[in-house]
């Protein structure tokens, strides 16, 4: 195999004296130097020109700090405080800066600025093989898909930014945030979701183990596809079949114990949905736990494009049972990475994604789930917009807003999980306290006003309806 060198990404043109003249441009011409710094990096400068490479770390860390670019008189003050240890460095520099101060070579700078995003690509592309190389020998083949991408699309400008005085109706058109809703109007509210969640915008259910996660992802998937919407709904946990009957029983309201016989009514209801036009499209596609990285997502949703499909959703069930690009030997901080290459994906598919995470132990003891709740690190909350904490015990419990970007946050509502439909609904609001189902309900009873022969009856309809949602649940009403 051939030797991979630098040189097989330069050719005559990118000499040391063209390497200078860019060096020159960034220090003249202060208005080119600020774009060119969003692609520049000083390690860019070949081995030739090591004393580019030193004067161009100072340059870029004096900007980094102060935001303001060095004079030619103040590098060459800051060359003489930092390179006394390196006297063949310090000399070229010194020679470098008393050519740009006589104002030489000016006539070149033109060519060489309009050449200059050529030469980093390439220098990037050069780095990206010897990076990709040593994935390859690891076996990480994602990362090594990941990078070619990066390098791929290196430089180019997606958007010029947003000019906040002569774009202002911009940031105001309906088109600025679209959301799709949760299908609970009290999450919906203008205050908090603002209608749901919306493109580039990640939401994180957190909830203890068997609390209700996968059941309440399913119904923000099926809002979404009962508002024409496709979605993609990745599982790591069940099978693609059962992931379907949940969906079944969210959109006909029949328990899922109960769909094989009503099998012909579920298609019915459907094809009726489907034929009027109001059912978008839903694939189910399932992983081993462990073993899809967000790049196997990626890939997965790139192929589906060649059918024309194109996610409005995303659904990741969950986000723990994904494998990071990036291996850490700690656990939390491998969350992190996941929940940061989801994020991008969901910036890159210019879509909303739904996830899940598990809860600590403290989870289950408070009766309410929040940011302190999540089970390896509290930094993962730093990349997500929007979490809600999920809480249950025998079917009753609470939805606590536990960080909102939209919004506000710190709202607790108490609800019904009705495990049967994978439905979520909320009873009323609460102060954030801890609250038993049995309280739940008594409270319910007592401010609707039942008289005391109406509450029996209405204890009675609760405790019919708990049964039917989780056969094992035991009865708490008759002490």
């Amino acid at each position: 195999m051939t030797e991979i060198t630098q040189a097989s990404f330069s050719n005559n043109n990118w000499n040391q004296a063209m390497q200078e003249r860019i060096m020159q441009a960034m220090i003249v011409d202060k208005d080119w130097a600020g774009g060119f710094l969003e692609v520049f990096s000083p390690d860019f400068f070949d081995e030739d020109s090591m004393h580019l490479q030193a004067l161009s770390k100072l340059y870029v860390k004096h900007h980094q700090k102060y935001k303001e670019f060095p004079s030619v008189d103040l590098l060459a003050s800051m060359v003489n405080e930092s390179f006394n240890d390196d006297i063949s460095i310090k000399s070229r520099v010194e020679m470098f800066l008393n050519d740009v101060k006589a104002n030489k070579h000016l006539s070149d700078l033109k060519y060489a600025k309009e050449k200059a995003l050529d030469w980093c690509k390439k220098q990037k592309t050069y780095q990206t093989v010897l990076e990709a190389t040593s994935y390859v020998d690891q076996g990480n083949y994602d990362l090594v898909v990941q990078k070619i991408k990066e390098v791929s699309s290196f430089g180019i400008t997606q958007s010029q930014g947003l000019d906040y005085t002569e774009e202002f109706d911009r940031r105001y058109s309906k088109e600025a945030r679209v959301p799709i809703s949760t299908g609970i109007a009290e999450i919906d509210q203008k205050t908090i979701l603002n209608g749901g969640l919306a493109a580039k915008e990640i939401g994180i259910v957190v909830a203890p183990t068997n609390h209700g996660k996968s059941h309440l992802l399913i119904q923000f998937g099926a809002e979404a596809l009962l508002r024409e919407k496709t979605v993609f709904h990745f599982t790591m946990e069940m099978p693609e079949e059962y992931v379907a009957l949940r969906y079944d029983s969210y959109i006909t309201k029949i328990n899922c114990s109960d769909l094989e016989e009503n099998k012909d009514i579920v298609r019915g209801e459907i094809e009726e949905l489907k034929a009027n036009g109001v059912l978008g499209k839903l694939i189910i596609k399932e992983y081993p736990s462990g073993v899809p990285t967000v790049g196997t997502l990626r890939s997965f949703i790139e192929k589906m494009a060649y059918k024309n499909l194109k996610p409005d959703v995303i659904i990741v069930d969950y986000a723990a049972l994904v494998r990071s690009t990036e291996k850490h030997e700690h656990t939390r901080i491998e969350l992190q990475l996941i929940i940061r290459e989801l994020r991008a994906l969901a910036k890159e598919m210019g879509c909303p994604i739904w996830t899940a995470l598990q809860s600590n132990k403290d989870g289950t003891k408070t009766g309410v789930v929040d940011e302190t709740n999540l089970a390896e690190s509290y930094a993962q909350a730093a990349e997500a917009d929007f979490i809600l904490g999920l809480f249950q015990k025998g079917g009753y419990g609470t939805l606590h807003v536990a960080k909102n970007r939209m919004g506000v946050k710190d709202r607790t509502f108490n609800i019904m999980l009705d495990t049967a439909k994978s439905t979520v609904t909320v009873i009323d609001e609460s102060d954030g306290v801890e609250n038993t189902s049995k309280d739940l309900i008594t409270k319910q009873a007592v401010s609707s006003g039942n008289k005391k022969s109406e509450l029996k009856n209405f204890l009675k309809d609760k405790q019919k309806q708990i049964k039917e949602m989780n056969s094992d649940v035991k009865d708490v009403f008759n002490e």
